[in-house]
């Protein structure tokens, strides 16, 4: 259960700097509108903050290098792919809720 959560925190922390980003032209999904209508510096903080608390909940989980390590592995594979599928308009609540649902369902029966 733990392993999901912080995958999905990895998630929207990566997805909210990335949405910061002054080339990202697209619209922003539905279920964040009323968080882009800040400041950029406010979602900045905001999406580190939230990777930071990720990479606690690892640590603390996992283990300080194990933590590390796997923080950075799920770092990689989550950016890309939001760098992918981001301008495809393929990330949507729906979707990615549907995934994590998925996942932890996954992970409490195994």
């Amino acid at each position: 259960m733990m392993l999901t959560i912080t995958i999905a925190l990895f998630f929207l922390g990566f997805f909210l700097l990335s949405l910061t980003s002054k080339r990202n032209s697209k619209d922003i999904p539905l279920f964040l509108k009323h968080v882009k209508n800040g400041n950029r510096f406010g979602q900045k903080i905001t999406g580190a903050i939230i990777l930071i608390m990720a990479f606690i909940v690892l640590c603390t989980y996992k283990g300080f290098g194990t933590g590390l390590f796997l923080g950075f592995i799920f770092l990689m594979i989550i950016s890309s792919l939001v760098v992918l599928l981001n301008p495809l308009k393929l990330i949507g609540y729906r979707g990615v809720l549907l995934v994590f649902i998925c996942l932890l369902i996954l992970e409490l029966t195994l």
